[in-house]
């Protein structure tokens, strides 16, 4: 075999689930931008709202808090109903 070109397998493998790896990847990233947007915009919404950095940046620790409050439940819901039902509304 050829060092430059993979297994058939393999190859197939990525033809096969590179669309679902690529959609997970895009997912993931747009579901970290709240988080990571927030140190750039606690300047801009304090002077807008008023509120202080502080209370601009425990919007990440709400987030978190109820992240994992809600998470169990939704493991749940999704262990007895599947994936699909839960993630499509999401």
């Amino acid at each position: 075999m050829s060092a430059s070109r993979p297994p058939a397998g393999e190859a197939s493998e990525w033809r096969a689930g590179g669309s679902m790896l690529f959609t997970a990847m895009v997912c993931y990233c747009c579901s970290t931008i709240p988080l990571t947007v927030v140190g750039v915009l606690v300047k801009p919404l304090g002077v807008e709202f008023g509120w202080s950095r502080a209370a601009v940046s425990s919007a990440v620790l709400i987030t978190a808090i109820g992240s994992l409050l809600v998470g169990p439940f939704v493991g749940t819901v999704v262990d007895r109903i599947g994936p699909r039902r839960v993630g499509l509304p999401g």
